[in-house]
Order: structure tokens, then C-alpha cells, then sequence
């Protein structure tokens, strides 16, 4: 069985739709860290990609045409992370066909994804791309019947460190520490 623990969600969609996301997570446990902007969630994946989320959520509605670059850059980054993709925004026929992403462009996909947990949601995207992902052993557990999980939702925008990676291709960089200091500081004035 597939576990999530935690997902990065960017809050480009529709309000309403990204906070009903946001307390489908909540209410099944997952760690959330959430981001308003693209931008953001870039100097995130720059920094933070060795804290591998099981799930990524990304509204379309608010995304320019040039940021849908952010799915590939998800993909690239983590490789093995289940994608949602919600709202109304139309978009490329490609993403429907990618391995590991969920897309909801209608009320009643979202429907149906809220109808699942997000282990059973990660679960479907695993069988539909059976031929070429497997489940990561990070992300299996063993369940007992005589065990009882309980758990308090956790608070928004905190995160844990990530267990050690027992991948075969652990998640890197795609920018050196001195390519993203160049990025992200500004040019020396004299």
C-alpha cells in the first residue's frame, strides 16, 4: 500500500479550489507546504529538492502559458512525484499523456479525486504507469489490522526532514550551489 505523507501545493487555482485540496490533505494527515506563486516554488525545488514530496498540486487557472514549465520542472526535479494538475485552464494534450499526472479540468474530475484519499489517488497514477515507474520502497508500508494509525493533521508550511533516500536515482540539483547563488543574488553595486 502507498503512503503520503507530504505534498508541495502552489496555489495558482481558483481559491475555493485550492483550499477544498488543501482540506483533502489536512483531513488525510498529509504535510502540506504551500506556495502562492511559480517563482517560489522554483527557489524551492533549487533548494529543498533532496525533500522529496509523494504529492505535487498546481492550479492552471493562474498560470501563465510560459509557466507550465513548472510541471516539467516538478518532473525533472522529482521524478517519481504524483501530479495534480487543477482547474479550468486548457492544457497540453501532452500532460494528459505523462506518467504520474492527474489532471482536473472539470468540477466532476475534482470530484472524483476528492472522493479518493491521496494514498488511493497516488496508488492509481502508480498502476497507470506500471510499465515504466514502480512504487519507491519509501513510499510502501506494511500494514497490521491490529494496529491503530491516529494522527492530528499537521500544520500548514511546516516541513520534516526527508527519510534517507533508498531510490536508485535520488533527486539532484539541477543547478550548482554557485549557479544558484548567481540567480538569486542581486549584481554587486559599486
Amino acid at each position: 500500500m502507498v503512503a503520503v505523507r507530504s505534498a508541495v501545493h502552489l496555489h495558482t487555482g481558483q481559491p475555493a479550489t485550492a483550499n477544498a485540496l488543501d482540506a483533502w490533505l489536512a483531513r488525510h494527515g498529509v504535510e502540506r507546504i504551500v506556495f502562492d506563486d511559480v517563482y517560489a516554488a522554483c527557489v524551492h525545488l533549487l533548494t529543498r529538492y533532496d525533500h522529496v514530496p509523494d504529492l505535487a498540486l498546481v492550479g492552471a487557472d493562474g498560470l501563465q502559458e510560459d509557466e507550465f514549465g513548472i510541471i516539467r520542472y516538478l518532473r525533472e526535479t522529482w521524478p517519481r512525484v504524483g501530479i495534480v494538475l487543477y482547474g479550468r485552464a486548457e492544457t497540453s494534450l501532452a500532460l494528459h499523456a505523462t506518467p504520474l499526472v492527474c489532471t482536473c479540468l472539470t468540477q466532476g474530475a475534482l470530484d472524483r479525486l476528492l472522493a479518493e484519499t491521496p494514498a488511493q489517488l497516488l496508488q492509481r497514477l502508480c498502476a497507470d504507469a506500471a510499465g515504466s515507474w514502480t512504487v519507491p520502497s519509501r513510499l510502501e508500508t506494511e500494514r497490521h489490522p491490529e494496529v491503530v494509525e491516529t494522527r492530528e493533521p499537521p500544520p500548514q508550511r511546516v516541513a520534516r526532514p526527508a527519510p534517507p533516500s533508498s531510490q536508485p536515482n535520488p533527486p539532484r540539483a539541477l543547478l550548482t550551489a554557485e549557479e544558484l547563488s548567481a540567480l538569486l543574488d542581486g549584481p554587486d553595486e559599486a
